[in-house]
């Protein structure tokens, strides 16, 4: 594993280095986004006030950024003290090499984190296990800590390889994990999407951050942009996992549900919400500056996730597009930023049979799974104009 490991993170510093087919993205030294919020959970016999928090996104250089979340304390239901602390801080370096029919990702970072998805999730990762709140509850660290190496390797027609590694770094758990490393085949059509994986996924058991081989396949059916899609997944040492995922459309309620980041909890029984307070961007115009003429533009897509808790500990920005000339002197970045979406309701269960209605309502207590939500940025691209 060792060897993978630092073989991954040599190949991608040698190869980013001065090579002309590698888009590092990027919007200028010290620019950024910052959002801050604080979150509730109310039901008839109480009301707490919880997770005062300020999340941060800044570029450092082409392709490198330094990301955080900082909480206000580290209790799980009250903000009665203070006690600032990190869901995530960390520096990465990410680029994508794109050639003819072939898109090669990678990431390289190093810190603390909550969130593993690179380049962009698929379906089957959008089942995946989010780090819990054991760190809030037991004082038992439920993070992943140290230096990440992430590879993918993707053909239009479909398929590819994902590779995932850890090397943990101050830390309870040592040494060096490598998390995934499967080959992966996707078909996509108008109304139907089919994903397949086989070799070394995540394991859902605690403490995360362990691989086992398995499989998984997902098959879901899309109309008008909702989307309904099972999961069936088997993996070494674990239980056989089958699972319901809803993609929502845009609408009045994916909306609503995306701003205050609405969720309901069993247990504790109730509803959670996480209010915007302050939020903005540095470094970034609003606006085209007179004189300027729009000479490209880049998407990427802000994602959140969060437990069966509400609440919101992480997030990140993938980004996956570009066009036209998007890095050089001179240049303007002009954000647009669209609403908050809830996009993504998944619920996985361990029991796997289905002979009878008593084994629906086996799965239904047994069921766990993440929420995702979703917010479309653009980056529009400015250079002045030559009579200026």
């Amino acid at each position: 594993m060792i060897r993978y490991f630092l073989t991954g993170c040599w190949f991608f510093l040698i190869l980013s280095v001065h090579h002309a087919e590698w888009w590092f993205p990027y919007t200028g030294f010290g620019s950024g986004t910052y959002y801050s919020s604080i979150g509730f959970h109310g039901w008839g016999d109480h009301l707490n006030l919880r997770n005062l928090s300020i999340r941060q996104t800044t570029f450092l250089a082409p392709g490198v950024r330094i990301h955080s979340v900082l909480r206000s304390n580290r209790a799980f239901d009250e903000l009665e003290t203070v006690e600032p602390t990190f869901d995530e801080l960390y520096v990465e370096r990410f680029g994508f090499w794109n050639q003819s029919n072939w898109q090669v990702s990678h990431q390289l970072s190093m810190g603390r984190y909550r969130y593993l998805r690179f380049p962009h999730p698929d379906m089957i990762s959008q089942f995946d296990q989010v780090p819990g709140t054991e760190d809030l509850r037991l004082d038992i660290p439920s993070h992943y800590q140290g230096v990440r190496t992430v590879f993918d390797i993707f053909h239009r027609r479909g398929f590819g390889w994902h590779t995932h590694a850890l090397l943990w770094v101050d830390s309870p758990y040592n040494g060096i994990n490598m998390i995934e490393n499967y080959g992966y085949y996707h078909i996509k059509s108008r109304y139907l999407i089919l994903e397949t994986r086989v070799g070394m996924h995540q394991r859902r058991t605690f403490p995360l951050g362990r691989g086992g081989f398995g499989a998984s396949i997902y098959g879901g059916f899309k109309l008008k942009g909702y989307q309904v899609g099972v999961l069936y997944e088997t993996i070494n040492h674990e239980p056989i996992r089958t699972g319901v995922l809803v993609k929502f459309a845009p609408s009045i309620f994916s909306r609503f549900a995306g701003l205050v980041h609405l969720d309901y909890t069993r247990n504790p029984e109730g509803f959670v919400m996480q209010l915007p307070l302050l939020k903005g961007s540095y470094g970034l115009a609003k606006k085209a500056p007179a004189g300027y003429q729009k000479v490209g533009e880049m998407h990427s897509e802000r994602l959140l996730t969060y437990w069966q808790n509400g609440q919101g500990r992480n997030s990140y920005d993938h980004f996956h597009r570009r066009q036209g000339k998007v890095s050089g002197a001179d240049l303007v970045y002009v954000i647009q930023e669209d609403p908050w979406l809830l996009q993504v309701e998944s619920l996985v269960s361990p029991h796997n049979q289905f002979r009878d209605w008593d084994d629906l309502v086996e799965w239904e207590k047994k069921r766990q799974g993440p929420a995702q939500q979703s917010q479309r940025i653009r980056y529009d691209v400015y250079q002045k104009t030559s009579s200026n």
